[in-house]
């Protein structure tokens, strides 16, 4: 909850953004997170203009399985 609170509602809180929960009617962002997925992180995959990373071929835990902002999906399958 803590985590959630600092990466999440504060900053919504913050810009005056609607946030922290799902219900009908309500903003559907959210992203979907699997922390026991591992994955190598291979510099050609960023979705960023920059693919400048420290990180490239490095083994890393946890994946973003999805992203859905208002409703739609954005990143993932």
């Amino acid at each position: 909850p803590g985590l959630f609170r600092a990466l999440a509602l504060n900053p919504a809180k913050r810009l005056g953004l609607p946030s922290g929960r799902l219900a009908i009617g309500a903003p559907a962002d959210l992203v979907m997170f699997d922390a026991n997925q591992p994955f190598v992180l291979d510099r050609a995959t960023l979705k960023s203009k920059s693919k400048n990373t420290p990180f490239d071929g490095a083994r890393l835990q946890g994946r973003i399985l999805a992203s859905f902002v208002a409703g739609k999906q954005v990143f993932g399958q």
